[in-house]
């Protein structure tokens, strides 16, 4: 397999060599994962992003981990091409029905400068381009501790691809503006439906050379963000002239960014990787930072690998302003609600059985912070969980 960031520069920087090449009209990719995800332990769930509804629990299932995903790409002229981007995988709506997830044309303008317009991969990971292409990534998934920080995967809007040298480095640069839709489910029982839009700018930068890459990405958006009984409580908050508090919780046009920060090192045989991020949310979401390493070493087809992950709060989940011991209570019932501080630790072989087939096995151990109810698993419970142990096994392929 590919390193990652090697493939991410490498689709980057060859893009015009390769419409030169003597490439078919239209080209099909797809890709797919069936798995098989269980979480030990009673009253709670183990989701992996945050629009699903629900999760995996004790019994198991078949749906948490599961996709597939289906590319298009027409490529009328030598500088010119679109491409369709299909994905099925569990939604906010709890089926699997197929969604657009790219759909974008592409200019070549210079060997070495494009532009694209249309709808596009958000670029605030590693792991952005390649987030649902489970055969591209040595785990089954991109840790939750940093991948769940972010309630977007795409934005409709345009974005350019500068290639160039910096010394030894090859560098691509890829600023972007757009406007997405938000689509999510808080953690609570009730699995309450959040729902919004955000207007978003932002730079990226990946860079490469010899073995050793790294990422650096910031994303800025204005983001407005409704959720039923959030805006109730902001409405009686108002009414009761509490208005310092309904101004902590309402999110109107709210400031919002996420800072990525990734390095990795692969020389073919041992594969580092790392991610540091930072969200500075706002309204009555936390402000987070998260953190993962992950090792492995190839022996032929089999990669053993180990992970550790973090993510902490960093905003206040009380608010003391409320004068009314009522409304103060479910104030900070929804503050704490957001407390999602966990940590993991994850073990897992990568088999590659097959060209374009690869098998993994992983366990991942979560413990919640103290103070932190649930961390990131949907919880039935008021009571603090305590660590709690997820198996998969995952079938990868791409065709």
């Amino acid at each position: 397999m590919k390193p990652l960031f090697s493939l991410f520069v490498l689709g980057l920087s060859t893009s015009a060599a390769l419409a030169q090449a003597d490439e078919p009209l239209f080209s099909v990719s797809g890709y797919g994962t069936l798995a098989w995800t269980q979480l030990s332990g009673q009253d709670a769930q183990y989701r992996v992003g945050t629009a699903e509804p629900n999760g995996t629990d004790r019994n198991g299932s078949g749906e948490t981990d599961s996709k597939l995903g289906l590319q298009i790409t027409a490529r009328p002229t030598d500088t010119l091409s679109a491409t369709v981007h299909v994905l099925s995988k569990k939604n906010v709506n709890n089926n699997f029905n197929p969604r657009v997830e790219w759909a974008y044309g592409k200019y070549d303008l210079t060997p070495n400068l494009s532009v694209r317009a249309g709808r596009l991969a958000l670029p605030g990971f590693v792991l952005s381009d390649y987030l649902n292409v489970g055969y591209s990534m040595t785990p089954v998934r991109g840790p939750v501790e940093v991948y769940t920080q972010l309630p977007i995967s795409h934005f409709n809007g345009v974005d350019a691809l500068w290639r160039t040298k910096a010394g030894p480095m090859e560098l691509t640069v890829q600023p972007f503006v757009g406007r997405s839709n938000i689509h999510a489910r808080f953690s609570d029982p009730q699995a309450t439906r959040a729902e919004g839009d955000a207007s978003v700018y932002g730079m990226n930068l990946v860079g490469q050379w010899d073995d050793w890459s790294v990422r650096l990405g910031r994303i800025d958006a204005k983001v407005t963000l409704n959720a039923g009984p959030v805006d109730s409580l902001v409405s009686m908050l108002h009414m009761m002239g509490e208005t310092g508090a309904a101004n902590r919780l309402v999110y109107q046009d709210k400031h919002s960014s996420f800072t990525g920060l990734g390095v990795a090192y692969d020389n073919g045989k041992l594969l580092v990787q790392s991610e540091y991020t930072i969200r500075k949310a706002g309204g009555f979401l936390a402000d987070t930072t998260g953190w993962y390493v992950l090792g492995g070493w190839r022996f032929g087809n089999f990669t053993p690998y180990a992970m550790v992950a973090r993510q902490r709060v960093t905003s206040d989940t009380q608010y003391s302003g409320v004068s009314n011991p009522m409304l103060g209570a479910y104030v900070n019932g929804l503050l704490a609600s957001g407390n999602t501080s966990q940590k993991s630790w994850s073990l897992g072989l990568r088999w590659d059985l097959a060209k374009n087939m690869a098998l993994k096995a992983q366990y991942d151990r979560l413990r919640p912070d103290h103070g932190s109810t649930a961390g990131l698993l949907m919880s039935g419970s008021s009571s603090t969980l305590s660590a709690r142990s997820v198996a998969t096994l995952a079938m990868d392929f791409v065709f």
